[in-house]
């Protein structure tokens, strides 16, 4: 290990391409950012959205002269395919091009949100990672899925599902708002107005064992159905017993600093995740 070097993730994404003169105006209309106003060669980061309003996966876009490149974060790549093809019109000008890869580099030795770090698209004429970066080390799985979690990066089965909403995720910041109609604007429209969600990811941490769908309780509430006050959406053992973790806290417990597991009566220490955008800030 090199002392005092960047911590690289380092993972190789499928990648669709979208090729044709109206492609930034269909993928404004299909994604939650304001494609319009982004310059060409640009990088932006959104949401595809249900109908509902509902997280189907989190893209990352890369704007060119003659169309878009997209990898997923987080989803499902032929889920994006076949929804997008499904409302891709003669008169809309797009054609998508067969599925391809490119790998992808991102900082995360700072304390930047995931969101801002510095990341690359490495191109495939690089022969290694030492032509565009120097003191590096690449992170461990471990050590990747720690930063994740501390972070808030919503992209595992337990938080990226088709049941949350971008304001429960931590994502408000890549919804745009006032760009006019596209697909699931009107129930995150709703979400914003209302000014509140009914659960939140809350990243946690605790000296007990926890794994995906434990429910938290906060103890005066008793410990049945109706009081449960979260659950275990991701969960990752380290340091001997010491759990870290992601859970989605319901909104009437997000001010309490500790919720506690049934029976064992264990605390688990809440946090806000570094990464997670609030619904109005």
């Amino acid at each position: 290990m090199k002392s005092n070097a960047k911590l690289l993730w380092d993972q190789t994404f499928p990648c669709l391409s979208l090729r044709g003169e109206s492609v930034k105006n269909f993928l404004h209309g299909q994604t939650s950012a304001d494609i319009m106003s982004t310059e060409k060669g640009s990088f932006l980061k959104t949401c595809w959205l249900s109908s509902t309003g509902r997280v189907r996966a989190i893209l990352e876009i890369f704007l060119l002269e003659e169309g878009a490149d997209i990898i997923l974060l987080a989803g499902d790549i032929n889920d994006l395919v076949n929804g997008l093809d499904r409302v891709i019109f003669p008169a809309d000008l797009v054609e998508i091009q067969p599925l391809s890869s490119q790998r992808r580099v991102q900082d995360i030795s700072n304390k930047l949100s995931w969101k801002d770090s510095d990341f690359s698209w490495i191109s495939s004429c690089h022969n290694s990672l030492e032509e565009v970066y120097s003191n590096f080390n690449i992170s461990t799985a471990q050590e990747f899925e720690l930063w994740r979690l501390k972070q808030g990066f919503p992209i595992a089965k337990g938080e990226l599902n088709g049941q949350t909403n971008p304001f429960e995720l931590g994502l408000s910041d890549m919804i745009n708002l006032n760009k006019g109609c596209y697909l699931g604007q009107e129930t995150v429209a709703k979400l914003f107005n209302a000014g509140s969600v009914k659960q939140q990811l809350k990243y946690f941490e605790s000296d007990c064992n926890l794994v995906q769908g434990s429910f938290l309780y906060q103890t005066d509430s008793g410990f049945d159905a109706s009081s449960r006050a979260g659950f275990v959406t991701s969960s990752f053992s380290s340091d001997g017993n010491k759990t870290h973790g992601l859970a989605l806290v319901r909104r009437n417990y997000l001010n309490c600093n500790e919720l506690f597991v049934e029976k064992s009566m264990q605390e688990v220490r809440l946090f806000k995740p570094l990464g997670f955008s609030d619904l109005l800030n």
